[in-house]
């Protein structure tokens, strides 16, 4: 019986694609909201607005290595697929989104947010912030789109090529 590993591959690309849509989702809609809104779940106010987003940044840098492992691998997965001739605009542009919302994410935003924490919660307070935060949001989001994007078209593949 021969192994067939590009099978695999593909199997393996669409669970590591529906994962990072379930991490993404979950960190934003979940995770957030519990850890901004601890004290409502707490006796008393015990985190100011800075501690949890100092709480919330250690969760995104975990997310992080599995951000940079999801750009990697889609690097290499569609590469392959475009050196084998499986090109189309929509695989292309969703691809090329994801691997620079992830790379964005984690060598711009991420710094960014750890250098103003570093600095005190006043660092926190500026418009520079809130703006660099706005931007962080915007690039996760359009990281899902993208993601979701991908991963219907992968599948919708699958489903006329059988």
């Amino acid at each position: 019986m021969k192994i067939d590993y590009r099978k695999w591959a593909t199997v393996g690309y669409i669970l590591i694609l529906g994962m990072a849509i379930g991490m993404i989702l979950f960190a934003g809609v979940v995770v957030a909201p519990v850890i901004f809104n601890a004290n409502d779940y707490l006796a008393g106010d015990l985190l100011t607005k800075f501690q949890s987003g100092i709480i919330m940044t250690q969760i995104f840098i975990k997310l992080n290595y599995f951000l940079i492992f999801l750009a990697f691998y889609v690097f290499l997965m569609e590469g392959y697929d475009f050196k084998m001739g499986k090109r189309d605009m929509a695989t292309f542009s969703f691809s090329f989104l994801i691997i620079c919302t992830s790379l964005l994410f984690v060598y711009f935003y991420t710094p960014f947010i750890l250098e103003a924490q570093a600095l005190g919660a006043e660092a926190t307070k500026t418009e520079a912030f809130a703006n660099m935060h706005k931007g962080s949001e915007l690039d996760f989001k359009i990281l899902l789109i993208s993601l979701i994007g991908l991963l219907v078209t992968k599948l919708s593949r699958g489903v006329k090529n059988k």
